[in-house]
């Protein structure tokens, strides 16, 4: 709140600038003026406050392994590698995720929470994935099989 971003653009509208279709014509706004056009990208950094991790019993993790949908066909995939959870989605590595509580993970890396739900019998089937105001919603749909469990 209160930042501001101020552009500047230069247009190269001279004889030396070869894609300039006539240097003796005017640029200004208007329509689409493909030859006058000005793109511009950004991007930021949030700093992420440095949070206490809670000490956890690393295995309820187990309970929380899985896939979790939270768009059709893309899921987040929550693993354990030893007593470390690692949360990642297609095209993203595995991040480890820290405890806050029991249920509440966050990311390191970046400003995003995680917390694990239980439904009334006490198993969890979905997850929440808090970032930037917005609370998104994941079912579970794939728990890993148990060795020895008939898939």
């Amino acid at each position: 709140r209160g930042t501001q971003l101020i552009v500047t653009a230069h247009y190269h509208n001279s004889e030396r600038n070869k894609w300039n279709p006539d240097p003796t014509k005017a640029v200004g706004w208007g329509g689409p003026a493909y030859h006058a056009m000005m793109v511009g990208y950004l991007d930021f950094v949030t700093k992420v406050t440095e949070r206490p991790i809670a000490k956890v019993d690393p295995k309820i993790f187990d309970a929380y392994v899985g896939d979790y949908e939270f768009l059709p066909g893309r899921t987040v995939a929550i693993a354990r590698e030893g007593n470390q959870l690692m949360a990642g989605t297609r095209g993203v590595p595995n991040t480890p995720i820290f405890p806050e509580s029991e249920t509440k993970f966050f990311f390191k890396v970046a400003d995003v929470q995680i917390t694990f739900v239980r439904d009334e019998k006490g198993e969890v089937n979905e997850l929440l994935v808090e970032q930037g105001g917005r609370t998104i919603r994941a079912r579970r749909v794939k728990k890993p099989s148990v060795a020895g469990e008939n898939k």
